[in-house]
């Protein structure tokens, strides 16, 4: 038990800082213009869910974890971390599970979470230097947004799209510890944060 206490976060992670940021920076180079074509998904997101199309908005999005969970998780990020191979396939079930359930409601409660993602994560890539790719190329900004679609939903819809997400930035919070650089989980840490604060204000309603 002793030696199990000596351990620390960052005795399991296989890789440094470096390695890891330069992952992101070698991704974004390989499979641009995917990229630019994210950003404009991204945009179309914000845009459909401004004019209540949800349904539209989660279908986007479910193109985003296909991409992000094969390109990044299961072809780039899994020759550093094993556990990537869960990962990828998480992102795609969470794909699937955007085109079952995402659904036209009113109101705009989850907008602010896609803003986050698809808006504010760039600026704070940009004032930290630190690139973790953008809304539905990149993993955490991709689980944030979902999270404003989830927060859209009623019912079993919202708790069928909630929880992967909320495990992501969970991990994502765990390996910028791990690494020392608390930077890179900022919208990890936001928007699951934002997402609790808005389920117990619900629940309160």
């Amino acid at each position: 038990m002793p030696d199990f206490l000596s351990y620390s976060i960052a005795d399991f992670i296989a890789f440094s800082p470096e390695i890891f940021e330069g992952l992101f920076l070698r991704y974004q180079v390989e499979t641009q213009p995917a990229t630019w074509i994210g950003l404009l998904g991204g945009l179309a997101i914000l845009w459909l869910a401004h004019q209540g199309r949800w349904q539209w908005a989660g279908w986007v999005l479910a193109a985003g974890f296909f991409w992000t969970g094969w390109a990044f998780h299961l072809e780039r990020y899994q020759d550093l971390n094993w556990a990537a191979l869960y990962f990828g396939w998480a992102f795609i079930a969470e794909g699937a599970l955007l085109i079952v359930a995402a659904a036209d409601v009113p109101g705009r409660r989850g907008f602010s979470l896609l803003v986050l993602a698809i808006v504010i994560h760039p600026l704070i890539g940009i004032a930290t230097g630190l690139n973790t790719g953008l809304a539905l190329t990149g993993p955490d900004a991709t689980a944030v947004a979902a999270f404003g679609v989830a927060l859209s939903a009623t019912g079993w819809r919202r708790w069928l799209l909630a929880p992967l997400p909320a495990l992501w930035c969970l991990i994502s919070l765990v390996t910028a510890y791990g690494l020392d650089r608390p930077a890179l989980a900022i919208t990890a840490g936001a928007g699951l944060l934002l997402f609790a604060l808005v389920m117990i204000g619900r629940r309160y309603d």
